[in-house]
């Protein structure tokens, strides 16, 4: 919802000459270019700001294998133990998110034969090119 606000006087001659505009519950259907317009003897002026707004991602995790589909919250969370030569399709889909979220996959190496559950280490993560 749009509000004109008018406040401030005119130092010389009294009169109102700031103008805001208030949005109350910014939603998606806010986002766009304003434009503020303003005349005087004859010349104008005119700003614009481009308004952006912000939607969280929002995703939803999934693995397929033995031709069937699972959700999962993380998979980090839920180790998934696969046999060696199996197919698995792991996907990732964007619900929401504005402006539109890229997908970038990454991976780190384990070796359950040495160890009974992998660590994650942050600085070890091999990245995917999405390209």
């Amino acid at each position: 919802m749009l509000f004109p606000c008018f406040s401030g006087l005119h130092p010389q001659n009294g009169l109102e000459y700031k103008i805001t505009l208030e949005i109350i519950d910014v939603n998606l259907d806010d986002s766009g270019p304003y434009a503020v317009s303003v005349f005087a003897d004859g010349t104008s002026a005119v700003g614009i700001i481009q308004l952006i707004v912000i939607e969280p991602p929002e995703t939803e995790t999934s693995y397929t294998l033995n031709n069937k589909t699972r959700r999962v919250p993380s998979l980090e969370k839920n180790p998934l133990f696969v046999p060696p030569n199996t197919e698995l399709t792991i996907a990732c889909e964007v619900l929401k998110g504005t402006p539109l979220p890229s997908i970038a996959w990454s991976w780190q190496t384990c070796d359950y034969e040495t160890q009974n559950r992998c660590r994650l280490h942050p600085n070890q993560w091999r990245v995917f090119d999405n390209t």
